[in-house]
């Protein structure tokens, strides 16, 4: 998190604008309460993996697993809504996601697409020469119906099926 969050959260609102945060959960724990009270709307926590124990190892994060159920219960104490975030990788099982979402208190999950550029993330499922988003089309198009499925057993926002 970058060390100023809790000032460009409340410059945000004071300009009018709603905030919302991307967070791998790390440092949730101890700014979520500050982050609130300076007016954020809601909270997003990315997840790798349906398992926390893969997530953490993949993160590197020893432990992320209790910071992320602390800084998530805290939120929603605060009243503030907390969204899964997920990119389409090899390590994520769509059918035993919506058990670890429902267990983390999460409200809604948004899926975004594998790339490769890394975005200052301490995932590694980012990066050029990364097994994890390399999906061929076939694994993409079962990713899109293993999502389909996930659906029906927990609010998926995205990407929507095709009408």
């Amino acid at each position: 998190m970058h060390p100023d969050v809790v000032r460009l959260v409340s410059q945000i609102v004071a300009a009018g604008m709603s905030c919302a945060l991307i967070t791998n959960g790390w440092l949730l724990p101890r700014h979520i309460t500050a982050l609130a009270a300076a007016g954020l709307r809601q909270l997003i926590v990315s997840l790798d993996s349906a398992t926390l124990v893969e997530h953490e190892h993949n993160r590197g994060l020893t432990g992320l697993e209790g910071r992320l159920s602390e800084g998530i219960a805290r939120a929603r104490a605060l009243g503030r809504p907390v969204q899964a975030s997920v990119t389409v990788n090899r390590l994520v099982d769509y059918d035993r996601l919506p058990d670890t979402l429902r267990r983390l208190g999460l409200d809604d999950l948004a899926f975004s697409y594998p790339r490769r550029e890394p975005l200052g993330s301490s995932s590694l499922v980012y990066g050029e020469d990364s097994r994890l988003v390399d999906l061929d089309r076939d694994e993409l198009l079962d990713a899109l119906e293993a999502i389909g499925r996930l659906r029906k057993q927990f609010p998926v926002l995205n990407p929507r099926p095709p009408r």
